[in-house]
């Protein structure tokens, strides 16, 4: 009982002046009452009242479906409070699945001693990732090409290298570029660049690619 009026915030269950009984709805901080059935909610900050029947949540945020309501689903909403064993849910927005942080894995594929991999941040929109963060590269030689492979926050299957790309520098370095693509061999970024000596660098990077 606790827990559930942890997860259920206290709202006023009597009925108010914008009590909803049937049909659909748009408007914020409406109260739906526990006899309506088949009502679709499209605005925020709504109270589902138990006892109702086959409601739909549809580009919503921030409503409230209290227990015991038969027939839930919610589509394309974000931060609605459900019975999720009553509830199906399609394409609903969850900001742990559309931004976060990580620390890639690097492969030294080419002129490398070591690496090492700071903590980056991540950003999707749909099907498009966006990615910053920073890495050490320490090169073999001067002047030859260097490639530090960098693996994603989110998987995907690449077929060709400009399905990611990107740029990155060494700011203590004037002029020292480099640029990202996608390693379809490996499904990950690739970083490459000429350094112009040997010592370690931090590279301050960002790159964008497609999940495929």
């Amino acid at each position: 009982m606790a827990m559930e009026q942890e997860r259920f915030p206290k709202v006023n269950r009597q009925a108010k002046p914008n009590v909803i009984t049937n049909g659909q709805f748009i408007t914020k901080g409406n109260f739906v009452h526990p006899s309506a059935e088949s009502i679709i909610v499209t605005g925020d900050s709504n109270v589902v009242s138990e006892g109702c029947k086959n409601v739909s949540l549809f580009n919503s945020s921030g409503c409230v479906v209290l227990p015991n309501v038969i027939g839930v689903t919610i589509i394309n909403s974000s931060g609605t409070i459900a019975d999720e064993s009553n509830t199906v849910y399609i394409n609903n927005i969850n900001y742990s699945e559309v931004s976060g942080l990580y620390t890639p894995e690097l492969t030294n594929d080419a002129n490398i001693t070591a690496t090492i991999s700071g903590e980056c941040q991540w950003m999707r929109q749909g099907s498009v990732v966006t990615v910053s963060g920073k890495i050490q590269i320490d090169p073999i030689l001067a002047n030859v090409m260097t490639s530090v492979g960098i693996s994603l926050p989110i998987a995907s299957n690449f077929t060709s290298e400009n399905q990611a790309a990107g740029t990155g520098y060494a700011p203590v370095i004037a002029g020292q570029g480099a640029g990202i693509k996608a390693d379809a061999a490996k499904n990950s970024a690739q970083l490459n660049t000429m350094p112009t000596d040997t010592a370690n660098q931090s590279w301050f990077f960002s790159f964008t690619y497609s999940i495929r």
